[in-house]
């Protein structure tokens, strides 16, 4: 797979939504932990399960956009917890450079690069080799 964010500066962005959805999952279980009553918990820990759920997608993105294999993403995913490939690839459509820069160093890069939810599927359904 091919790294579509080496030498580009879109992964600064990526980074910045991850980082920044980090940020408001520990305001939510900050806001958890000083709840007095079951009734001002448990809107709480919705918010903190979707963005959770966000932050989830966002890092299989940045994964997938890095070219690391989905295996070693996600060690562990069991059948009832597996990621949605569509959100994903709304993910992947926001961020993914149009062009990849060429690197003289590895001699790689310079072309045009383009994601579709089929690459993202067989991403995500590529069994681990030797675990």
């Amino acid at each position: 797979m091919k790294n579509a964010l080496k030498n580009n500066n879109v992964r600064f962005i990526l980074i910045g939504k991850i980082n920044g959805l980090a940020g408001e999952s520990k305001k939510a279980r900050n806001r958890i932990n000083k709840a007095t009553t079951q009734e001002a918990v448990w809107p709480l820990a919705y918010r903190k399960h979707l963005i959770g759920v966000n932050t989830r997608h966002h890092l299989l993105a940045y994964a997938f956009l890095r070219g690391i294999p989905y295996h070693k993403a996600e060690a562990k995913c069991g059948e009832f917890n597996k990621p949605n490939a569509g959100q994903i690839f709304k993910v992947v459509e926001q961020h993914a450079p149009s062009w990849i820069a060429y690197d003289p160093i590895s001699k790689t890069g310079g072309g045009s690069y383009s994601a579709t939810l089929a690459d993202i599927n067989t991403w995500l359904a590529t069994p681990s080799e030797g675990l």
